[in-house]
């Protein structure tokens, strides 16, 4: 045979099972029931406990496994700090804003207390980089020095520029100031606020098409590549989208069964795989419940806050209006209540994480009822990429594994279909009967010839062509040959050749071990109660 060895990756198959393996591996079961369902059933929930060296682990290990992931990420996260992230991220703009006002104030100042400087032909003008008006209707543009003036105070055109500069700062100042403390307020009002810093200017208007690209990503998956902003053309796209989506809904509301095919040949990229109306409000119900799990894992205040926040992105846009009308058709057409979770870590998250932990979470939950249900009715009802995508490669594996028990059995015609039924053949009660023959004489011990006192002589085993030193209670089966040639090499060639014990050499002899079986089987109930049919029958079938 051809070995070959290479790293291990995880992508490696180790010890295929094979179906005596697992015949063997069921034999204790089927003696207890001479059930095969039941057998594969117990195997297919509990694993092979130990039997096939852990290599089916079950569907109660899954359980085990995906219920601890589920806890470490309730036990990591704290979902409150969402409005937290967006208010440190609201405090550095305002940052950047105080800043530039600051930055006006001063300038305004070192203006004042500088006398001007110029020469006879130079001439001042206003610093276009400000937004200011370069001069008053009834002022010059610019004015003139004379060499008389080299020492005088700046001129009025200047003094009413700074003017306008300290106004302009302490206005600017004092809307910050009034801004409420509760980050909903601050985005409604920073809304209509104009920055004079374009990097305060830049990093909310970022926010906010954040935060709008969340919350349409809860209703429309192909929003996804649309997270960091959306255009002037994605939002009045989006609008059409609803508004025909919304006449769609109402249709169906109204008990008629519209045909989505245009819909989707227009809008199809919102909703990825979909081909009908019903494919479209799977994937709308999916993604509402995850913002709808977020809010349930909130505070009554938390919560609050964070729809109020919500409102005010479109708080101006027809476009809130009709995704609220999608919420409410969503809501009858499919009634869905999203389950919260209790966090009780202290790792920050921002909105968009958020809703990605509840998709994950969301997806735990889902996959813990197809594992409850494939106890009863087998691993092929739990979705294998939804399995890989939770708790990884192996656990794919595991069930595609699992799925091929009965498989691997009946392709070895150990058991076979009788309809709708599983039974052994004749074949796999052989098999059982062998693997118990195999187990009681393992269990017989050598025992020595000619125990008890006879008259006649027993037989022993076959001799073999291999010799020994005897030693007492050995068959006698002098091997002559042997037994003069240790004397001659112990005292060399002479005659007579003298035999002492140590030289005599036996052959050596096949071990046999002959019994008896006498089957007695108690028929009372205690039998039953002690598991000790089992027994007779593993006995019986050997």
């Amino acid at each position: 045979m051809l070995f070959r060895y290479r790293a291990w990756d995880g992508t490696q198959e180790i010890d295929p099972l094979t179906a005596e393996e697992l015949l063997e591996a069921l034999a204790d079961e089927l003696l207890d029931n001479d059930d095969i369902e039941t057998a594969l059933r117990n195997i297919l929930r509990y694993g092979d406990q130990g039997m096939l060296d852990h290599r089916i682990e079950g569907i109660q290990k899954l359980l085990e496994r995906l219920r601890e992931q589920r806890k470490e990420q309730l036990q990591q996260y704290d979902t409150g700090s969402i409005l937290d992230d967006i208010a440190r991220r609201l405090e550095q703009i305002l940052q950047h804003e105080r800043e530039a006002i600051e930055e006006r104030r001063q300038r305004a100042s070192q203006q004042e207390g500088s006398p001007s400087q110029q020469s006879p032909s130079a001439t001042t003008q206003p610093s276009t980089t400000d937004p200011l008006p370069a001069s008053a209707p009834d002022q010059p543009s610019s004015t003139s020095a004379s060499p008389t003036d080299s020492s005088s105070s700046s001129s009025p055109v200047d003094q009413r520029m700074r003017d306008v500069l300290r106004r302009l700062a302490d206005q600017k100042e004092s809307e910050l100031n009034q801004l409420p403390p509760d980050v909903p307020g601050r985005i409604r009002q920073l809304q209509n606020y104009e920055f004079l810093s374009p990097k305060a200017q830049e990093e909310f208007q970022q926010l906010l098409d954040e935060l709008r690209g969340q919350m349409a990503r809860q209703y429309f998956q192909g929003l996804q590549q649309a997270i960091q902003g959306l255009t002037p053309e994605d939002l009045q796209r989006l609008r059409d989208m609803v508004r025909e989506l919304n006449k769609l809904l109402d249709s169906a509301l109204q008990g008629q069964s519209p045909d989505a095919s245009d819909f989707l040949q227009k809008f199809g990229d919102f909703f990825p795989g979909a081909n009908s109306l019903e494919d479209i409000l799977q994937q709308l119900a999916q993604r509402a419940s995850q913002m709808s799990a977020l809010m349930n894992s909130l505070s009554r205040e938390q919560r609050s806050q964070l729809q109020q926040m919500l409102d005010s992105l479109f708080r101006d846009d027809r476009l809130q209006w009709d995704m609220a009308r999608l919420a409410a058709s969503l809501n009858q057409l499919l009634p869905r209540e999203a389950r919260g979770y209790h966090f009780s870590g202290d790792e920050s998250l921002s909105l968009r994480e958020a809703l990605h932990l509840m998709e994950q979470l969301q997806q735990m939950d889902t996959l813990e009822q197809q594992l409850q249900r494939a106890q009863r009715q087998g691993a092929n009802v739990v979705d294998p990429e939804l399995a890989e995508r939770t708790l990884g490669r192996e656990a794919r594996q595991q069930l595609e594994q699992m799925n091929s028990l009965a498989q691997i059995l009946e392709d070895a015609g150990f058991i076979r279909r009788r309809g709708d039924r599983l039974e052994l053949t004749a074949r796999g009660v052989r098999r059982i009967g062998q693997k118990a023959l195999q187990e009681i004489f393992t269990e017989l011990k050598k025992d020595r010839l000619g125990n008890h006192d006879v008259a006649t002589q027993g037989r022993t085993g076959e001799r073999s062509d291999n010799a020994k030193v005897y030693e007492f209670g050995d068959p006698f089966l002098l091997d002559l040959q042997g037994t003069i040639r240790h004397a001659i090499l112990r005292q060399g060639p002479q005659i007579p050749v003298q035999l002492q014990s140590d030289d005599f050499e036996v052959y050596r002899t096949e071990h046999r071990t002959e019994v008896s079986t006498v089957l007695m089987i108690d028929l009372s109930r205690s039998m039953l109660y002690n598991g000790c049919y089992a027994a007779a029958k593993r006995v019986t079938l050997a």
